[in-house]
């Protein structure tokens, strides 16, 4: 795997969380010594982690709520709730995914049972059904959507739509896997209809010094993945707009 000693030492800085440490540390999940699969980075890891550290900072409510598509053996679940852990009352995490039982085998429920025995202050739901069934019926509104179930650019369209209707103005919408061609087509059809590259409803958002900023074009040149751009992974914020379309 070579050495990424430099890796594991920034994602112990940026969480302070000895399980995430140990869990990018070891390639396992610690107490159940699985090893991670199907999982996002350790970039995005970190990069999940700032972005939700950031939003908690600035925002004024005691409860969080946050919605994901996809669970699998739930390290960007366990990433996020490290966040949420450190910097909220009450935490509202609601997963949506509709193989969790059948070809996880409740892998990734395992893994959260353990961590919230440490994070008290974390409700987590999970429904095993598709997103595209369970998102329209809805009522809640989230503060933070986390997209990464199916990569078929129709289903992914269906989520972030979904999404648009359940995320807070001001709240944020983080994509995974966004150079998969499924994903980019459909982000491309989403850059047109949100107007994403000149920030008409949704904007692009990047971490700068911990801090998020707005950022580049959709799809533009990106440098190196690091921990504030992993590159494989966007996160859009939706913007406040006049008279409450965005509400």
């Amino acid at each position: 795997m070579g050495d990424f000693s430099a890796e594991i030492a920034k994602i112990a800085e940026i969480s302070g969380d000895e399980y995430i440490e140990t869990l990018w540390r070891n390639y396992k999940f610690p107490n159940t010594n699985i090893e991670l699969n199907s999982n996002i980075s350790v970039y995005e890891s970190g990069f999940i982690i700032q972005l939700i550290a950031d939003y908690i900072k600035h925002s004024n409510d005691t409860t969080i709520r946050v919605f994901e598509i996809g669970l699998a053996y739930g390290t960007s679940t366990i990433s996020a709730m490290s966040a949420l852990a450190k910097h909220t009352n009450q935490v509202i995490y609601d997963s949506v995914d509709i193989e969790q039982t059948k070809y996880w085998k409740d892998i990734g429920m395992k893994h959260i049972a353990e961590y919230l025995k440490l994070n008290k202050n974390i409700t987590h739901s999970l429904v095993q059904k598709s997103s595209t069934i369970v998102m329209p019926a809805v009522k809640s509104k989230y503060d933070i959507i986390i997209v990464d179930g199916s990569h078929a650019t129709d289903m992914v369209l269906q989520d972030l739509r979904n999404g648009d209707r359940m995320l807070k103005a001001g709240g944020l919408m983080i994509l995974d896997d966004v150079i998969h061609p499924g994903v980019r087509g459909a982000m491309i059809i989403i850059n047109k209809e949100w107007g994403v590259d000149i920030g008409r409803k949704y904007e692009i958002v990047k971490i700068v010094d911990g801090g998020t900023v707005r950022g580049s074009k959709m799809y533009a040149k990106r440098d190196k993945r690091s921990f504030n751009d992993p590159k494989t992974m966007y996160c859009l914020r939706k913007k406040h707009v006049r008279g409450g379309a965005s509400d």
